[in-house]
């Protein structure tokens, strides 16, 4: 961690004499400085105390105090150390009971909708997207709610209603990433199918994620939660 984000991250001596005056104590992560500082100021000029940033999860030290601290973390999800879905994950490892706001260059609506599927409680879009959202979406979510940038709220509901009753999943697994869920689903490892199917293991691993990002499932046993007529083949 470069001395900056050390400082972010551990000086914190100011934070107890106006975290009470405070809308919410909230921590960045963004690989990027630039982002981080707009965020910064936006949300200290507008009644927020930012107690902790980093430009990755890999640096963050004081995790369990964190944890005891923040309110809403506002997270990138494209990293040094890790990008997409898997920057999601981890994030909600290490913080399991912290509301998360995703503020990233990933909008396809797929994976918009598995970031929620995954326990999110806010996604905005970068591109489009300004200090309105990022302000509405630290006020609905300090409160307990959820939010969703509205220009992609009627289409994330269409998906989200879709993907439930499995209207549309018989149509979004090829026949390779069909014939690896149904061995998942017989409790198969990466390495047996791998070896049942004549692919090699990376390969297996990557079609498994990819899967996983389809169906909007998340966890390393996402099959068990899939019923089979889910992703029957036409």
């Amino acid at each position: 961690m470069r001395s900056v984000e050390r400082a972010a991250v551990l000086d914190n001596s100011s934070e107890d004499k106006t975290a009470s005056r405070a809308k919410g104590n909230i921590m960045l992560v963004d690989d990027h400085a630039i982002v981080r500082a707009g965020l910064r100021g936006l949300l200290m000029s507008s009644g927020y105390e930012v107690v902790s940033e980093a430009e990755d999860l890999g640096v963050i030290l004081d995790v369990e105090g964190l944890n005891e601290r923040v309110d809403v973390i506002i997270l990138d999800l494209n990293l040094q150390s890790t990008s997409g879905l898997h920057t999601l994950e981890q994030a909600r490892a290490m913080f399991p009971d912290t509301s998360i706001i995703v503020y990233s260059a990933i909008d396809e609506l797929e994976q918009i909708a598995s970031a929620y599927h995954m326990g999110v409680n806010g996604y905005i879009p970068k591109a489009g997207c300004g200090e309105t959202e990022v302000l509405d979406a630290l006020e609905q979510v300090i409160k307990g709610q959820t939010y969703t940038v509205p220009e992609i709220s009627g289409d994330l509901v269409k998906y989200l209603a879709q993907a439930r009753s499995g209207q549309n999943l018989k149509d979004r697994l090829t026949p390779p990433e069909y014939r690896i869920f149904l061995q998942l689903r017989e409790g198969r490892t990466y390495e047996e199918i791998a070896e049942n199917l004549g692919l090699g293991v990376d390969t297996v691993r990557s079609r498994g994620s990819r899967i996983r990002r389809k169906l909007g499932l998340a966890g390393t046993d996402f099959w068990r939660r899939v019923p089979i007529d889910w992703v029957k083949l036409s």
